[in-house]
């Protein structure tokens, strides 16, 4: 399968999760096209001053890989700076939240694997 660039469809969602602004999304699998083994792989954007609200995670982790900009991720209540490169990860029954401290955007992949 190929999903080109130019075939991908950008939405956004305000305030997800509580967050302020607006995340853009690219959805590029599907928990079908995947049957069920993901419940997703998306590119997610944040502009700068926009966050994602904190939220947990049940019966499923979350991986975040991050394309461009920085950011401030707070996992469980802990706050760590996120950069270029970095890889975060949210194991089943933990929160967080990621705020776009940048002049950029926050651009990252997110994956949603089931338990």
């Amino acid at each position: 399968m190929v999903k080109n660039a130019e075939d991908l469809i950008e939405i956004s969602r305000e305030n997800a999760f509580g967050g302020v602004g607006s995340l853009f999304i690219v959805d590029y699998l599907s928990e079908k096209e995947c049957k069920g083994k993901l419940n997703f792989l998306r590119r997610l954007r944040l502009e700068p001053g926009s966050s994602l609200g904190e939220h947990s995670h049940t019966s499923n982790f979350e991986i975040y890989f991050i394309l461009k900009g920085e950011g401030l991720l707070i996992d469980d209540g802990i706050e760590k700076k996120v950069g270029v490169g970095d890889m975060i990860y949210t194991a089943d029954g933990s929160s967080h939240s990621l705020i776009n401290q940048g002049v950029e955007d926050l651009e990252f992949l997110a994956f949603i694997i089931p338990e």
